[in-house]
């Protein structure tokens, strides 16, 4: 969500490009669904307040690229050539299982990162009870090559 402080008598009007508005753009708060297949989008406000005098503000933002994404599964944890999240959906617990040291990153829908992490190979146990039920995408950036899990929470 994308929100401004609210203006006495002030109007709003919202608009996106590279992503479609999820609630009425008259309202001091945005929410934007952006389109999966760019990598960045712009979200613009324009603001008129008493007497006509207006402002636009315009912010730029980038967009998570997903190199790929696995499906959840479940099977032998024992052994893996590439990362992996489990369980999937998880509750307030999620074990990472990395082939190789990576930097690991937990983003929103919305492509917010909530969680950095730079891990040595093995298995790892991440507390994800701070986060909300939702989807998230964790991206493991290791040095050949990023690897993208969708990951749900769900409570």
């Amino acid at each position: 969500a994308y929100d401004v402080r609210e203006i006495r008598d002030a109007s709003y009007m919202w608009s996106a490009i590279g992503g479609t508005l999820q609630t009425n753009p008259t309202l001091a708060t945005a929410i934007v669904k952006w389109n999966e297949s760019d990598t960045a989008g712009t979200l613009v406000l324009t603001r008129t307040f008493p007497g006509g005098c207006k402002d636009e503000t315009r912010i730029a933002v980038t967009l998570p690229v997903l190199v790929s994404v696995d499906e959840p599964r479940d099977d032998d944890a024992a052994s893996f050539d590439s990362p992996r999240v489990m369980p999937n959906p998880a509750n307030d617990l999620v074990r990472l299982m990395v082939p190789m040291s990576a930097s690991v990153e937990i983003v929103d829908i919305h492509g917010r990162s909530v969680l950095v992490r730079d891990v040595a190979s093995g298995t790892h146990d991440v507390d994800v009870s701070a986060l909300a039920q939702g989807t998230y995408y964790v991206r493991f950036i290791m040095p050949m090559a990023t690897h993208v899990a969708a990951l749900t929470i769900r409570r």
